[in-house]
């Protein structure tokens, strides 16, 4: 594994404050220029105890600076408006200013300066490199945090390699003075620096990099040396981040929805066993992702210590603790609490795909990448309400006055979220409604399944019985999501001529059948609908149980 995570504070207004070690990044056209930066050095040259800097013209926007970017360039404009100040010349100005995925990067200046115990002020360093105080900012971490901003100068750090970001031979980085410390004795160049931090060695604490390495958890290092742990938490707990980031995303993730369902009966919206399904339905998919661990006696404590699930959830920030669990529940789930933590409704779609993107979340030690293949969402609206909220989005309109607003729609298609969501449970205090709703997720109807079944989990999570309504309900939706995969994943025929010319006649005849699959290339997918093999298990078991197995109107 490599190196550190980068601590970076950004200045917005201070320009009195001093800082021991700086980084700037200057655009080439904006005047700063090679020269610039050497004058710099030298008018400080005795006072400078670490220094280097590097000239990146071969860099790419990333999804999140396009993202970024492209924000604050809405905002922008949403500003000109509130403010009656738009026209659509400006804003055709501030939409050419957006950025797309893969388009080349200003070339750019990056800049290390570490002062040693003279710190500068801000409005200093920014007036000798013709810039503004706000382009000047902090490094954290002392020694640690200028060996990591050293490191991203050649773009070889853990964060920059998980964003793929272009990797810069150790030749180009200029300037480079190394403080006077002795983690740096014996390097007399980049190389040698950039050898020793790909390589681990440039750690001098030995556990933070068994942890950074993922050979002990930080609760391992605890129990092991807690006066340690101690000293060094916020360290350990960043190493351990970073671990698990540069694990690879799982390519495939189901999720699944446990909500409350209409009921005649007043104040059915709680404490109905929405929280026992879900643990229930965790511990279905555990079987089988780990069949020789029995979890039967597992408290929600150990699952989560030993690395099973993550419950997910409250103010702030909801993944805060997230140790790369294959199954995240998420607590009284509103779907704007989805869009607020994974930063837009794109993203919320991107993330919960069946195959999913990477996106990183904010938590108090940096950045964290989901890891997990289950979702499964306790939500706190019913599932109607879920997805009508997921299904929105924002127009403007004008009101009797002439002045503009903006109104949040619903959209008419939801095929984009019901899609990321197939399986649903929806509880009353009376029943437990199980759905297979693969229409929006294959193309068709054929598939889609529901059973109704008498609800007893408070029952059963009181004798300690909960593997029943794991095994009977949470079961055949393991065998439902295999069966899913089956279909996504199978080898697709390649067509005779690619790409061909057709009429406009033949263009029209397919445009009728487009989001529509034929129940020939789902084949492979077991026919619920028709012999309910799903099922078969969830009736006897219930038959066993002198329970009533009720099918609801229209699926049998």
């Amino acid at each position: 594994m490599k190196g550190f995570i980068m601590s970076v504070d950004i200045n917005n207004d201070v320009k009195d404050i001093r800082f021991r070690t700086v980084t700037l990044s200057l655009r080439a056209d904006e005047g700063c220029t090679e020269g610039l930066i050497k004058k710099v050095l030298q008018h400080w040259s005795r006072g400078i105890k670490g220094s280097a800097y590097i000239l990146h013209d071969k860099d790419s926007y990333i999804e999140k600076e396009v993202k970024d970017i492209n924000k604050r360039l809405d905002n922008d404009i949403q500003a000109l408006k509130d403010a009656n100040a738009w026209t659509q010349e400006k804003e055709d100005e501030l939409q050419a200013k957006k950025v797309a995925v893969g388009e080349h990067k200003p070339d750019h200046w990056h800049i290390l300066l570490d002062f040693g115990s003279n710190p500068k002020s801000v409005s200093a360093i920014a007036t000798m490199f013709h810039t503004i105080p706000s382009m000047v900012n902090r490094v954290h971490g002392g020694k640690k945090g200028f060996a990591s901003m050293l490191a991203y100068l050649t773009h070889i750090t853990p964060t920059a390699i998980n964003d793929d970001k272009f990797e810069y031979d150790t030749s180009e980085v200029k300037g480079l003075k190394f403080p006077e410390t002795g983690e740096y004795d014996g390097f007399s160049t980049y190389e040698d620096f950039a050898n020793a931090y790909l390589e681990g060695t440039f750690i001098t604490d030995v556990t933070a990099k068994d942890v950074l390495q993922g050979r002990i958890t930080p609760g391992e290092l605890m129990k092991k040396d807690p006066e340690y742990f101690l000293k060094h938490e916020t360290m350990i707990r960043r190493a351990r981040v970073n671990y698990n980031n540069s694990k690879p995303t799982p390519s495939t993730l189901f999720n699944f929805f446990v909500g409350a369902g209409s009921s005649d009966r007043e104040g059915s919206q709680g404490r109905i066993g929405k929280g026992i399904m879900c643990k229930a339905l965790a511990l279905s998919h555990l079987a089988g992702m780990f069949p020789n661990i029995d979890f039967t006696d597992m408290t929600d404590d150990e699952l989560t210590r030993k690395g099973y699930i993550f419950w997910a959830g409250g103010a702030g920030v909801p993944f805060q603790g997230y140790d790369g669990q294959p199954i995240v529940i998420w607590e009284d789930c509103r779907a704007y609490d989805l869009v607020k933590a994974f930063g837009g409704i794109n993203n919320v779609f991107k993330s919960l795909d069946t195959h999913p993107k990477p996106i990183g979340l904010n938590i108090k030690y940096g950045e964290v990448y989901l890891k997990n293949s289950i979702f499964i969402f306790d939500g706190a609206q019913t599932y109607e309400e879920f997805i009508n909220e997921l299904s929105t989005k924002w127009v403007q309109e004008r009101d009797s006055c002439g002045d503009s607003h903006n109104v949040m729609k619903l959209k008419e298609d939801k095929s984009q979220a019901k899609g990321r969501f197939p399986f649903i449970i929806e509880i009353t205090p009376s029943t437990i409604s199980a759905t297979v709703q693969l229409e929006y997720l294959l193309g068709t109807t054929k598939y889609n399944t529901r059973k109704t079944f008498r609800n007893d989990l408070r029952f059963l999570a009181q004798a300690k019985k909960l593997e029943v309504a794991s095994n009977m309900v949470g079961k055949p939706f393991v065998e439902a999501s295999a069966n899913v995969l089956s279909v996504l994943d199978a080898p697709k025929d390649e067509p005779d001529n690619l790409l061909e010319e057709i009429s406009e006649e033949e263009a029209n005849r397919l445009k009728e059948l487009d989001g529509v699959r034929t129940s020939s290339s789902l084949a492979d997918v077991r026919k619920v609908s028709d012999e309910n093999d799903y099922w078969n298990i969830l009736e006897d078991g219930f038959r066993e149980l002198g329970d009533t197995f009720e099918f609801a109107d229209g699926y049998r």
